[in-house]
């Protein structure tokens, strides 16, 4: 997206497109990306990350594949300026919101990594692009560029949710049978003893959870006479 300019300069010239109109292409996929991310919130919240983030990988090789094709200003701002630039809006959001959801203790450092590796693309990209102009021209080096992207369809397929990987916490046996003790015997306690059954119920009286706790105590009482 950076390179924009350097991949579609030559292709601009011919097309006979004047600075004003490069521009304004330039600024309409910024400012929809920056746009875009009013709507992440929401978006993230009534699906997943994993679907946004494929979504978004779409968007992205369809924007870069309808963009090599196009020959108008209206075709390089609906392609390039809107659609590429919404896709790459959503997979940036869903791919950070995945790194801090999978991490923890070392969030900082994962995303500092993340980061630091999608800051090489200007650097490297230039040289690439360079290079494919020369050999394929501006349109062959596009596509190359849209079957790139589309790896990030891969990445974000592996974007597996936390849920899925979740074990569930072992049960101590030991401490189960241990409270199961303790209950057992706090209920002989409450049977046996008048007071302690007396002491369940509420100092105030509250209604309706009075009554109910009247009810229970009365149908402790019930059983215990009844030798049960």
């Amino acid at each position: 997206m950076q390179n924009f300019g350097l991949l579609y300069g030559d292709e601009f010239r011919k097309l006979k497109f004047n600075d004003t109109a490069v521009t304004v292409l330039i600024n309409v996929n910024y400012s929809v990306g920056v746009c875009i991310g009013l709507f992440n919130g929401p978006i993230l919240r009534t699906f997943s990350y994993r679907t946004v983030a494929i979504g978004g990988s779409i968007a992205v090789f369809i924007g870069m594949l309808l963009t090599s094709f196009a020959v108008t200003f209206w075709q390089f701002l609906v392609y390039y300026g809107i659609l590429l630039a919404i896709g790459c809006g959503l997979s940036m959001a869903a791919f950070s919101f995945a790194v801090n959801s999978y991490f923890k203790k070392r969030r900082g450092m994962a995303m500092g990594i993340a980061m630091t590796a999608t800051g090489l693309g200007p650097v490297v990209m230039p040289h690439v692009i360079g290079m494919g102009v020369n050999e394929f021209g501006a349109k062959g080096t596009a596509l190359l560029l849209a079957g790139v992207s589309l790896h990030s369809l891969v990445g974000a397929m592996l974007l597996q949710p936390v849920e899925w990987h979740m074990k569930p916490a072992p049960v101590d046996e030991e401490k189960e049978a241990e409270n199961g003790d303790q209950q057992n015997q706090r209920i002989s306690t409450v049977l046996e003893n008048p007071e302690e059954q007396e002491a369940m119920l509420p100092k105030v009286v509250n209604g309706h959870r009075l009554l109910e706790r009247h009810s229970s105590v009365a149908s402790v009482r019930s059983r215990s006479g009844s030798g049960e």
